[in-house]
């Protein structure tokens, strides 16, 4: 059972007593939401340490679900290709995708092995392809970062004009190139879930829970869907009042 809360910006916060009972709260949501969804659905999964337990737990009790006849994106991606170890999709393949029969002509993924510029366009032209169907996504998971980012956009007084981009190249703060999906196209969910775990991530969270209007110093409150909710363990709500 979770505690439930609500934030100035009218995001739900549920609370979990622990990040086991977290992540089995998020199977148990995760297989319904989809479960009652039609096929050809779009889902949007995020890397990061929390949403892959999340997504091991699915693969291995979820198969209820027919995966395979939706639609499966990545939020983000790091500059290098699928088979690297840093490769967001790579895990997300290796612990959820695979594991569920989703074939590859089921996934659109950034080409993180092409210039960033380039594999950031080809997301963009993917997804103006899907925008004839409103809102893009039916439901858009996303983490954050001890720093606040969430996707790859990161807290800064201001942002690049992403004009009517879907995707976008960004820097990480130690320079790296990054590829995103833009506000733009996170903002433009049924339902999109912060999924959050541990200590050190508590100032962020209470930061983005606090505030009362959106702030590219915050990038979470840029890129609530039509309902937001966050999905926290105990340790990562300790900061809020």
């Amino acid at each position: 059972m979770s505690d439930v809360r609500t934030t100035p910006l009218g995001h739900n916060v549920h609370v979990f007593p622990s990040q086991e009972a977290l992540v089995d709260g998020l199977l148990n949501r995760f297989v319904h939401v989809a479960g009652g969804l039609t096929a050809g659905s779009r889902f949007v999964l995020a890397g990061g340490s929390t949403p892959y337990p999340v997504y091991e737990r699915v693969a291995s009790r979820g198969r209820s679900v027919r995966w395979n006849e939706h639609w499966f994106l990545t939020s983000d991606e790091r500059c290098v290709p699928p088979d690297d170890p840093e490769s967001n999709f790579g895990r997300i393949s290796r612990t959820f995708l695979k594991p569920l029969g989703v074939k590859d002509d089921r996934v659109v993924r950034f080409l993180g092995e092409k210039p960033p510029q380039r594999a950031a366009e080809i997301m963009h032209r993917e997804l103006i392809d899907l925008a004839q169907r409103v809102p893009l996504f039916d439901l858009v998971f996303l983490g954050l970062g001890e720093d606040g980012h969430t996707a790859s956009l990161f807290p800064a007084e201001s942002w690049p004009d992403f004009g009517a981009h879907y995707a976008a190249a960004t820097t990480h703060p130690d320079g790296s190139s990054r590829l995103t999906m833009t506000p733009l196209a996170l903002r433009s969910a049924a339902r999109t879930w912060f999924v959050v775990s541990g200590a050190g991530k508590r100032d962020a969270v209470r930061r983005a829970l606090s505030a009362a209007e959106t702030s590219t110093l915050l990038p979470a409150t840029m890129v609530g869907g039509n309902e937001t909710d966050w999905f926290l363990d105990q340790d990562a709500a300790s900061g809020l009042v």
